[in-house]
């Protein structure tokens, strides 16, 4: 879970991704998938739709938030 108002990229690349869900009616019931390659890249996956985004277009930065997402234990922050 992110705290209120933290990881703004984060939240706005999902809106976009939710976003283009309900312009297409598609439901709220499929994951969004990150992926990390070998080489480094990111990718971040809308299941429902297929859209696919390269974080690292974002820079290093922005694309190191979602990164941390994926070294997250679940229940610790």
């Amino acid at each position: 879970m992110l705290a209120p108002g933290s990881e703004a990229f984060i939240r706005g690349a999902l809106r976009a991704l939710v976003r283009d869900r309900r312009l297409g009616e598609q439901g709220g019931d499929y994951p969004f998938r990150i992926s990390s390659w070998p080489d480094g890249r990111l990718r971040l996956q809308d299941t429902a739709t297929g859209r696919t985004v390269a974080l690292e277009a974002f820079g290093a930065t922005n694309a190191g938030a979602f990164a941390r997402l994926l070294t997250n234990t679940p229940g610790r922050p």
